[in-house]
Formats: C-alpha cells, sequence, structure tokens
C-alpha cells in the first residue's frame, strides 16, 4: 500500500499538488484525512506549500489530522514546519488541540501534552476566549482532562468571552444538573481543579445562584424518575432473592437430631457471615423499594424531596448490593469447603474485584492523586483555598482536605463488609459461649 501510494504521489504532476477540489481541499488535506503512515510524510517530500492553505472551512491540514486522530500525519506537518502547531482556523480560531478535543481524539490530546513542540499551543484561546481545559470541561471528558491538568505549563485560571474560568464553567454544568449523580465527571473535575490551585472568577456569588424554575424542576423531576426505574426493580429483586434465600439455607438442614431443622452448617463462621449478609440485604433493599416506590418516583412529590429519596435510595441499594455478594461468596464458601479449593478460590478472587469494582469515588480519588504527583508531586499540600472552599461551600474538613476525602471515601466503600464480619463474629462468639 505504501510503494502504490509513493508511485501515485511521484506521478502528480507538478501544478496538481496544490490544486483544490469544490471545498477547497488540497491534495494534503486529503493525505491529513486518511492518517495512513508515511502518506503525509511522502507528500511534503514533494512539496510545503500546502501546510499554510486552508480549505473554505478555514480549516489548515494539521486541523484535519488532529479531527481524525492521525498522530503521524500530525508530526510529519509539525516536523516539516514547526509553526504550524500553533495555526488558529480561520472560522473559529481554533487550533489542533482545540478541535482534537471537541472531537475527543485523546491520543492527539496525550501526544500534544507530552510534547515540547506543542508546549505554546496548549493555553492558547479561540475566538471565544475558550483554552483547550476550558473546552475539556464543557465535554466532561476525564482522560482529556486529566492530560491537560497533568502538565505543569497548562494555566489553570484563564477566562474565556464571558469571563469565565475552567473552575467557573464546571461549577456551571454542575448546577444546570443539579439532580445529577456526584459521581459524574464534573464533580471529579471539579475537586481536581479545587485541589490543584484554580480558583473562580471575580464575580459576585449572588450572581452564581440561579433561580430554581418550575419548568426546571418538572423536567429534573421527569429525568429523576427515568434515571431510578432500574434502581427500583434491581432492589426490589433483590429484597426477594434474599428473602427466599432466608429460608432456603446453604447445607440444608438437620435431620433425625435433637437440633432437627436446623442449619446443617450453622456451627461454622462463614455462615454466620452468609446470614448476617443476607440480613443486611433484604432490609436494606426493602428500604431502597421503599423510598423509591413511596417518595423517589412519584411524580405529585416536589422534585427537591424526591431528589433526597432518590440518592437515599441509591446509598441503601448500594449496601444491599455489597452485602449479596459477600452472602453469595461465604454461601458458596460453607457448602463448598473440603470438596473443592479451586471454587472457593475462583469466587473468593472475583468477590475482591467486585468490592472494589465500580467505586467510581475512590476510582476519582485515586487518578486525581496520581494527577496531583505529576502537576505538583509531594512538595504542595493539596488542601484548598480559602476562597475556594468557600465558593464551593466546602467547609467541612471532609470535603477540603485530600487526605479526609480519601479517608472517608475508604470507610464509605468498607463499613458495610466491616460490620458484616464483625456482626457475624460476635454471634460465633454467644453460639459457642
Amino acid at each position: 500500500m505504501a510503494d502504490f501510494t509513493q508511485k501515485i504521489i511521484e506521478n502528480i504532476r507538478e501544478n496538481l499538488r496544490n490544486e483544490v477540489d469544490w471545498s477547497g481541499s488540497t491534495p494534503l488535506h486529503f493525505a491529513a484525512s486518511v492518517g495512513l503512515k508515511g502518506v503525509t510524510a511522502r507528500l511534503l517530500a514533494r512539496d510545503t506549500t500546502g501546510i499554510e492553505r486552508a480549505d473554505n472551512k478555514g480549516m489548515f491540514p494539521i486541523h484535519i489530522a488532529a479531527s481524525v486522530g492521525a498522530i503521524d500525519a500530525i508530526n510529519s506537518l509539525v516536523s516539516t514546519n514547526p509553526d504550524c502547531a500553533t495555526l488558529r482556523d480561520e472560522a473559529k480560531g481554533r487550533t489542533l488541540l482545540h478541535i482534537a478535543i471537541e472531537n475527543r481524539k485523546c491520543n492527539v490530546v496525550k501526544m500534544v501534552c507530552k510534547s515540547l513542540s506543542f508546549k505554546d499551543t496548549l493555553n492558547m484561546k479561540d475566538n471565544d476566549g475558550n483554552t483547550a481545559l476550558h473546552l475539556a470541561v464543557k465535554i466532561r471528558d476525564e482522560s482529556i482532562f486529566r492530560y491537560l491538568l497533568g502538565n505543569k505549563a497548562v494555566e489553570l485560571n484563564h477566562v474565556n468571552g464571558v469571563g469565565y474560568t475552567p473552575l467557573d464553567l464546571a461549577k456551571n454544568i454542575k448546577m444546570e444538573y443539579r439532580f445529577a449523580s456526584r459521581q459524574n465527571p464534573t464533580e471529579w473535575m471539579i475537586r481536581a481543579l479545587a485541589h490543584s490551585g484554580a480558583h473562580f472568577s471575580p464575580h459576585r456569588r449572588d450572581e452564581r445562584i440561579r433561580a430554581n424554575k418550575s419548568e426546571e424542576k418538572k423536567a429534573h423531576g421527569k429525568n429523576l424518575s427515568q434515571s431510578t426505574e432500574s434502581v427500583l426493580v434491581a432492589s426490589a429483586l433483590i429484597a426477594t432473592l434474599t428473602f427466599a434465600a432466608a429460608f432456603t439455607m446453604p447445607g440444608s438442614y438437620r435431620i433425625g437430631s435433637p437440633k432437627e431443622g436446623s442449619p446443617a452448617l450453622g456451627a461454622f463462621y462463614g455462615f454466620k457471615v452468609f446470614l448476617v449478609a443476607d440480613i443486611f440485604a433484604f432490609f436494606f433493599a426493602v428500604a431502597a423499594t421503599f423510598s423509591l416506590a413511596e417518595y423517589g418516583n412519584r411524580g405529585t412529590v416536589d422534585p427537591l424531596v424526591r431528589c433526597v429519596y432518590a440518592r437515599l435510595s441509591v446509598g441503601l441499594f448500594h449496601v444491599a448490593l455489597k452485602s449479596v455478594i459477600i452472602a453469595f461468596a461465604f454461601g458458596v464458601l460453607v457448602v463448598m469447603w473440603g470438596i473443592s479449593i479451586n471454587t472457593i478460590v475462583i469466587v473468593g478472587l472475583a468477590t475482591i474485584v467486585l468490592v472494589f469494582y465500580g467505586n467510581v469515588p475512590l476510582r476519582h480519588d485515586f487518578r486525581l492523586l496520581w494527577l496531583m504527583y505529576n502537576r505538583f508531586g509531594f512538595s504542595r499540600r493539596w488542601d484548598l483555598y480559602s476562597s475556594t472552599s468557600s465558593h464551593l461551600d466546602w467547609t467541612s474538613r471532609r470535603l477540603r482536605s485530600f487526605s479526609a476525602t480519601l479517608a472517608w471515601n475508604l470507610v464509605k466503600l468498607l463499613w458495610t463488609y466491616i460490620l458484616i464480619f464483625v456482626l457475624a463474629y460476635f454471634a460465633q462468639l454467644k453460639q459457642k459461649s
């Protein structure tokens, strides 16, 4: 393919290398859009004048390459003419970095952030005054945002055309989705920016507070009902399964003994763990189902009240789900103990994975830890500035201190498991006594 392309390029007449089609595109535009390795470099070896020639939309070849994620084409263009790294399209004033972010080309953003050739591009603004960091916050892409914030050369407090910093934009997006989950990317971006030393622009705080319009409340209420339907179904299913499990104990029941009808494996500590976990799962699932059915999903309840109960039900559902995981694991453990060690090992490993799987706050904490290390090392305290924490209404130390937040999220992850094992331990002690 490369040899065939080379022959075509060699046979192009000199006067055709800069000819344009109906869209104003030159052969170099097409080569950049294809992204095949070596094609752009071979074309540039014949003629470099097309690098700074825009199409009818004001896009230069390097912008086309960025929009499709063609790393090889970008490198060929920049190595031939380093100045094209800072070219801005004629329509919106965007650099290749702006265009890559708008098209979610994470590979291009990663390359730009790691290469010194693009250092001058990192903080350039488009016609609306937005830097690359502004756009990363707008599209709420965690990977792109992480690469930008991890680069020390990226400025955090540039204001755009309407006077907003990236932190302002993130806060505004959060306010537009006031009923959204706290695990959303915007929540993490706000924390990352705040702990990195970003500031709000000097606006009055009352201007940031939006009125609760009735139309907005109705729209949020509808979205809330749709988003919690799956939780309602799942929590009801967990309640049904755990109710049945309470009367079909693992290992069956004793027959023909003084304790006839009691669980055959009831003397084992693992059985106590299973039983406590099953009880936890049932009652927390019932509580989650009730919260949603009675308050969270009823259109006659005020959206603000529904939001409170919806979040409460999600928390209850998480506890029920964690308890089901432990109940299943220890149910298998007590039945298969001494029979199949391989089964126990497989179930144990799967349980450990499930314990940490899907824990977005904890994952965000470790991502933030790595991000802060890349940007500052361990030479800076990561607590918030007082003005920033005041604007965010983060007054407690749990919110202002990164280490306190990490500890709190670890407690939220593990308290259910710890309580199950502790209660089972006391039940075992009482039985022995």
